[in-house]
């Protein structure tokens, strides 16, 4: 739950602490914020129970160009613009065998982890469609026909079970990854019988699912702490033995975090830890080496058009960590309302995965996908409702996957540069670290609004942009000035259209983003 500290738990925390499900809401209030964070393992009973007891019984682009821009800007349609159309099962879907590699591991600019497939990007997104009677709801089971061919259109190619346990839920798993590989979806499953496992424990218990096509991967944990580390570390050795080419998931903590969740995890109840950040985070990469870091950080709350500082705090830090180590990042993007946090709209979602892109995420990830089904009341928004129908978030989400698509080709292949402060910003306290004020053909961004910001990029030798609105209220034009006449493409709203000259004029919306990158 992401911030929650579970993402995983997520859905199952609403329970425990309405907001706690979130635990890293990024709340503007740093002691509420912590309250909030919550782990899986403090919902890890009631699934348990819940499981076996459930085995017992039964827009048009615009865009300006100054230059030669005559005949070349005809627009193209991007072959990765329909999210619908982006069927992964064949790209990454070989069976695995245990303790032999497929040699499908794809190879990012920053770090090398298995791919969802080549040059693809992962969405993924916490709470799948659930399995029936959820703490004792009464609900009909979700896992459907209708409901995966949902998830695939909404753009997401990645879901992370949550209700459905290993220990005691083969058939709802199996339903969901056949479900999966039917919509070109992946699936990483929670399987508690991993944790703390021997290598021959491991591998009988991932000879259930393994072989199968839609599987990603396993949930190990969401929002572990220090205490955990050795564990994990223990864990992954023996896991990339057995199958080299899936992830081993793992979500951290938030920097508002507090010393004793970073020692002893989001669900835990002590109060006498002494863990700093730096420290957990450093601990975590030394010892578990991760193919990948994945984190939330929550930060949609208060008076509209407002967020919290510690989003671009918590980004610069990943990033930071990313490029230091050569180790991709995920974000969470905040999609529901909880505690303090609210619904976000259509902009702040936006902004929300635009910001990220610029910054050099490679991985996007929402929170939640199903509304949690234990307190739905708890977290409004979301992309599916407790009945399983589409909300406006679902649409929002979908226009963002759409952008995803149409420009993960080249940003799954660059690597961050540093970041370009255009104009007012909402946070105005940007690392210095992360700022330039040019980078290789850019001499300068200009342009009208609150502001924006572009994060500079290295894409296999020649120079790329990724520019956002960070305005969460207003439209603005941003140009992008060149030290001379460049060629090149820029993808907005999931439209490709090629540009020549000196200079590159946009047009965003609040939080829209648009992808330049020069021939």
């Amino acid at each position: 739950m992401k911030k929650m500290g579970l993402k995983l738990g997520a859905l199952l925390m609403s329970l425990v602490l309405t907001v706690g499900l979130i635990a890293g809401c990024g709340s503007s209030s740093q002691t509420v914020a912590r309250r909030e964070l919550v782990s899986e393992e403090q919902i890890e009973s009631n699934i348990a129970s819940d499981a076996l007891e459930s085995a017992t019984s039964s827009d048009s682009p615009t865009a300006s160009v100054s230059g030669d821009s005559s005949e070349k800007n005809s627009t193209t349609s991007s072959s990765k613009v329909n999210v619908n159309s982006r069927v992964i099962s064949s790209a990454s879907g070989n069976t695995s065998s245990l303790g032999t590699s497929t040699n499908n591991k794809g190879s990012v600019t920053n770090g090398t982890y298995p791919p969802i497939a080549k040059d693809v990007m992962p969405i993924g997104a916490w709470v799948a469609p659930p399995k029936a009677n959820i703490s004792r709801r009464n609900n009909p089971s979700f896992i459907t026909d209708a409901q995966y061919k949902m998830l695939q259109e909404s753009g997401i190619n990645m879901i992370y079970g949550l209700y459905e346990l290993a220990t005691g839920d083969m058939d709802d798993i199996l339903k969901s990854l056949d479900l999966c590989q039917k919509y070109g979806i992946k699936y990483l499953i929670r399987d508690p019988n991993l944790l703390d496992a021997d290598e021959d424990t491991m591998r009988k218990s991932l000879e259930r699912y393994a072989s199968h096509p839609a599987f990603a991967g396993v949930k190990v944990q969401d929002e572990p702490g220090t205490s955990m580390f050795d564990t994990f570390g223990e864990m992954h050795p023996i896991f990339k033995k057995l199958l080299p080419d899936k992830y081993f998931y793992i979500n951290l903590l938030p920097s508002y975090a507090t010393p004793s969740q970073w020692q002893f995890g989001a669900a835990s109840t002590r109060t006498d830890g002494t863990m700093t950040f730096t420290r957990y985070l450093d601990e975590y990469i030394a010892k578990v080496k991760p193919q990948f870091l994945s984190y939330d950080t929550y930060s949609i709350h208060g008076p509209k058009g407002t967020v919290d500082q510690v989003h671009y705090k918590d980004l610069s830090t990943y990033r930071s960590l990313s490029l230091k180590h050569n180790i991709p990042f995920w974000v969470f993007i905040q999609c529901c309302g909880f505690g303090s946090m609210r619904r976000p709209n259509e902009a702040e979602i936006l902004w929300q995965v635009n910001t990220c892109l610029a910054y050099g995420a490679k991985g996007i990830q929402y929170f939640c996908y199903f509304t949690p089904l234990e307190d739905p009341s708890a977290f409004p928004g979301n992309f599916i409702d407790k009945d399983g129908n589409k909300t406006e978030i679902y649409a929002y989400g979908q226009k963002a996957n759409k952008q995803i698509a149409a420009v993960d080709h080249v940003l799954m292949n660059c690597t961050s540069k540093g970041i370009i402060v255009t104009g007012e910003n909402i946070d105005k306290s940007l690392p210095a670290s992360d700022t330039v004020t040019k980078y290789g053909n850019l001499s300068s961004v200009t342009g009208t609004g609150s502001g924006f910001i572009t994060g500079c990029f290295d894409y296999k030798g020649k120079d790329a942009f990724y520019v956002a609105n960070n305005s969460l209220l207003n439209n603005g034009d941003v140009t992008l000035h060149f030290s001379k006449s460049v060629s090149g493409t820029h993808v907005y709203n999931a439209s490709s259209k090629k540009f020549s000259g000196s200079s590159l004029t946009v047009s965003l919306k609040a939080g829209e983003g648009v992808l330049i990158y020069l021939d």
